[in-house]
């Protein structure tokens, strides 16, 4: 196998076509950062297997704000055996593994949650530990099937409540077009726990929805309670699910429930008006923000940052 360089649009082709092609692997969404990106495929004869796209950085391979689910993801295979899958998936991983060493000094990867396979990551200099290695470590994410978006049955008990909280408040949810509204509230919910954002995460922030937007793979929904903007989220989707990539709320309103009303409206739009099934809440892996998101009832789904560590 080997490693060539290939053209966006030959990439996006490539992501449409994989299990594990994400919205947050189109061209699209890695332009948001505004730095040169490179594509990569793996391949055997003229059929590429695999694929990895990333932004450059002067450091090599750096993880950007607000981007996961961008690492290694492989060409579907319905024609194969398990066993030849998986051989094939390996020589990939081993490549991509070699090649990123070598080429980079800073790798830091987030990978897809169906790669449970990182043994060649893990095997990298295995006995020579002293050359450099990869390290893998585990994150967490919570997916969410909104079939019957409108059931709040497998809610936490007190979620219920809040839901049925908000109704006493002239709430209501629209969707709209208006990053500045979004951006403004994302900066009072850090300013409201003491973090500052970065110049690079607030244009990363309006670059994201901006793309996807225009690129029919986002939206925003806001929740207005009487006539003032209390709460947004900006949802990123593809052909399999969509993503809550940005959720905020205005302090002066967390009483009134804003924040659970809006996922509520949002499961309901994402449902009926473009037929989404399954969504992905994009990181349980802080207490807070994990408790409020796993109280919607949603799986726990582990996946893996892989980072090379210098000799």
């Amino acid at each position: 196998m080997k490693i060539i360089e290939c053209e966006q649009e030959q990439w996006d082709s490539f992501v449409d076509k994989s299990l594990e092609g994400t919205v947050f692997c189109k061209s699209y969404y890695l332009k948001s950062y505004e730095k040169p990106v490179k594509y990569l495929l793996c391949e055997k004869g003229d059929r590429p297997y695999g694929g990895f796209s990333f932004v450059e950085s002067e450091e090599g391979i750096k993880l950007m704000p607000f981007h996961v689910y961008s690492g290694i993801i492989f060409s579907d295979m319905p024609e194969m055996k398990t066993y030849k899958k998986n051989e094939i998936k390996f020589s990939v991983t081993e490549c991509f593994a070699d090649y990123l060493f070598s080429k980079y000094k800073e790798v830091s990867i987030i990978n897809h949650w169906n790669i449970v396979d990182i043994r060649a990551f893990d095997w990298f200099n295995y006995h020579e530990r002293e050359k450099g290695y990869y390290q893998a470590s585990i994150r967490y994410t919570s997916q969410l099937d909104i079939y019957n978006p409108s059931e709040t049955i497998n809610y936490r008990k007190s979620r219920r409540q809040m839901l049925k909280k908000s109704e006493k408040y002239a709430l209501n949810t629209e969707v709209s077009s208006d990053v500045e509204q979004l951006n403004l509230l994302h900066e009072k919910t850090f300013s409201r726990q003491n973090i500052n954002r970065s110049e690079t995460e607030e244009s990363a922030l309006r670059n994201i929805c901006e793309n996807l937007i225009k690129n029919d793979s986002g939206c925003i929904l806001i929740t207005y309670i009487d006539g003032k903007p209390a709460t947004a989220a900006f949802w990123g989707y593809d052909k399999y699910r969509a993503y809550y990539i940005f959720g905020a709320t205005d302090p002066e309103f967390r009483d009134n429930e804003t924040g659970t009303k809006n996922l509520y409206d949002s499961f309901i739009f994402l449902n009926k008006e473009l037929g989404i099934k399954d969504i992905d809440f994009v990181g349980i892996n802080s207490p807070q923000r994990g408790g409020f998101k796993l109280s919607f009832g949603g799986s726990i789904v582990p996946y893996y940052i892989i980072t090379k560590v210098l000799p």
